[in-house]
């Protein structure tokens, strides 16, 4: 069977599918979904659910995403928006790219505990998200099951806004 399978391979013409252009750009870390496994953390955090949430409205578009790595160089790339899900160890340099990337205009999208350890796991100081908090417009959006009082569930397909004064 394989030999088989070998000369039919070998007698396929080869196909060139050309390069797909992914507007949207997600960060994956294997590393993040180790870390979010970590005694001490709340037991209903876990990263694939995150992502797969993140991900789950994009398919559902027709959007085509590409997963990158949190090391990808974005300061000089075409993705007209960069999702963050639940990147909880966030490297400088990649908060630095994250940075470069909304300076040159792109739109990013940081999801609950991101950047709140550096790659060694130490919490970063200053309030959260620290490694990103320069770059967003706000100081942050509660995750699910927020232990904040008066917060409000926005039911998918929404829109939530708000005001740049808030």
């Amino acid at each position: 069977e394989v030999v088989s399978l070998g000369r039919l391979l070998g007698s396929l013409a080869e196909v060139d599918l050309g390069r797909v252009h992914a507007p949207v750009a997600i960060l994956f870390s294997d590393e993040a979904g180790w870390a979010l496994e970590s005694p001490g953390l709340p037991a209903w955090v876990s990263y694939l659910d995150a992502v797969r949430a993140v991900h789950a409205p994009m398919r559902q578009l027709g959007v085509t995403v590409a997963f990158l790595s949190p090391e990808t160089p974005l300061s000089q790339s075409s993705y007209q928006l960069v999702l963050v899900p639940s990147l909880y160890p966030m490297s400088d340099s990649t908060a630095a790219e994250l940075a470069a990337y909304v300076a040159g205009g792109g739109t990013l999208g940081v999801w609950y505990l991101s950047g709140i350890v550096d790659p060694s796991l130490p919490v970063r100081l200053g309030g959260h998200p620290r490694a990103v908090r320069d770059v967003l417009r706000f100081g942050h959006v509660v995750g699910p099951r927020s232990i904040y009082q008066g917060v409000r569930s926005v039911p998918p397909g929404s829109v939530l806004e708000v005001p740049a004064d808030a």
